[in-house]
């Protein structure tokens, strides 16, 4: 699993890469459910076409804290960390994570996962 991470493109996230980060989101929900962080998460209908990667490098950032909030470390939080890594943010005219609505893990969670499964459907078109 961490090694698909390892060769992602910092150009775009692929197919396998969005599924890989939602397979290691599941193997960390339970964790991060714990926390009682309000988060920077953009609604779907708030990202602009061309700003879907600098919105989930949002999500990143944020679930990052939330992962050093829960003292979660090694390899569990090695999957998130690595895709954040090798994923490019680079697009202007797009919103910062701070422009977005605080919500709460739950609603995060939720909103991360639509923002994934839309990236997937289109990377599958």
């Amino acid at each position: 699993l961490l090694l698909s991470f390892l060769s992602i493109s910092t150009v775009a996230v692929s197919v396998a890469d969005t599924a890989d980060l939602q397979f290691c989101l599941g193997m960390l929900k339970h964790t991060i459910q714990k926390s009682d962080a309000m988060l920077y998460a953009p609604s779907i209908d708030d990202i602009e076409e061309n700003c879907e990667n600098v919105s989930l490098k949002c999500y990143m950032l944020e679930l990052i804290m939330v992962l050093d909030e829960e003292e979660v470390k090694g390899n569990k939080a090695s999957c998130i960390l690595a895709f954040n890594d090798h994923l490019d943010s680079g697009s202007v005219g797009c919103r910062p994570c701070e422009a977005y609505s605080l919500q709460n893990i739950t609603i995060f969670l939720e909103r991360l996962n639509t923002l994934l499964e839309k990236m997937t459907t289109k990377g599958n078109m």
